[in-house]
């Protein structure tokens, strides 16, 4: 029966609320057993169903305590590399020469003697220039206990006490690049310079020789080479006779490391009780005629305070041969 003033939708829209709500709880509960809504995408194990993922987490688990374990190995994969000491021996065992055969000079050889061969060019003849500002002084003083005891020739030139001893020292300037300028020269008739490679584009002094003549009335006579004084350090002895490119490499080796070529071109005197000795500076000179006093007492002072700066430059390079360091 319908009542009056209600629709037929209005009377009958519980039962069809019922039903629709019926009808998606058949449906969802069809689809949980029919389909599998509540899988996921996993890059690495594709789709997983909810009754997999307790399983899948297993099995992760147990991976994992594998990795961890001490035992584990590593997970990179090394592969097996050549052996590098048969690469270095065929090497060590191949030849140093290159493979193209060397292009032969094209100038013209010279045979001299039985095995000098030469190039036929000829080099410049270098004209070292005379050292400068020469000045010579003199000394008075006596030799140290321990520095007599200590060489025989100073035992038989002083056989007792006093060791009292008059000396000079001698002093220049030897202008090294005048010399390196002779070197690059080309000759007065065409000759070539002095290669660079010669000489390392560097002056070393192997030796300083030292002459000493006597005034006879108006002539110098009985010209003497002084010998190295006891102790002092020389290359003179090895440089009698033959020196072959062996030696002069060795030779210059030894005169590059600190002190070396000062030791030979300033040696220093023997130690003296009073230690009046200091080399002498050739930039002052010595005194001259019409000095007034006051030009003689600067002369003097200017020479100690050369000397003191020697003294201490001398002591640094011994300092610094010994291995040591000190700021200047």
């Amino acid at each position: 029966m319908q009542r009056k003033g209600i629709s037929i939708w209005e009377q009958h829209l519980e039962r069809l609320v019922l039903v629709g709500a019926v009808i998606f709880f058949v449906v969802f509960t069809a689809m949980q057993f029919l389909r599998a809504p509540n899988s996921v995408e996993l890059s690495s194990e594709g789709t997983v169903k909810p009754g997999e993922v307790d399983e899948l987490l297993r099995d992760k688990a147990v991976a994992l305590r594998a990795r961890l374990a001490p035992e584990a190995g590593p997970e990179l994969d090394i592969p097996n590399r050549a052996r590098v000491s048969d690469e270095f021996e065929n090497a060590l065992a191949a030849s140093v020469s290159p493979d193209d055969g060397v292009t032969p000079s094209h100038r013209r050889v010279v045979i001299v003697g039985e095995f000098d061969v030469r190039l036929d060019v000829e080099y410049v003849e270098p004209e070292i220039p005379a050292p400068t500002q020469v000045v010579v002084e003199q000394y008075f003083d006596a030799l140290a206990d321990e520095v007599v005891s200590a060489h025989p020739e100073l035992q038989e030139r002083f056989p007792e006490v006093p060791y009292d001893l008059t000396w000079m020292t001698a002093a220049a300037v030897f202008d090294i690049k005048a010399v390196r300028d002779e070197y690059g020269k080309t000759g007065p008739d065409g000759e070539s310079p002095i290669p660079v490679n010669w000489f390392y584009n560097n002056i070393h002094v192997f030796d300083v020789e030292v002459e000493r003549e006597e005034r006879a009335g108006d002539e110098w006579t009985n010209l003497v080479k002084l010998d190295p004084l006891p102790g002092q350090i020389t290359l003179r002895d090895r440089l009698e006779g033959e020196v072959d490119s062996a030696l002069r490499n060795e030779l210059i080796a030894y005169l590059g490391e600190p002190g070396a070529q000062n030791a030979i071109l300033r040696p220093d005197f023997f130690a003296t009780r009073n230690e009046a000795w200091s080399p002498p500076d050739p930039r002052f000179g010595g005194e001259v005629a019409g000095m007034t006093d006051d030009e003689r007492e600067a002369l003097r002072l200017r020479k100690r305070l050369a000397r003191t700066t020697a003294d201490r430059d001398r002591l640094f390079e011994k300092h610094a041969e010994l291995g040591g360091s000190m700021d200047r």
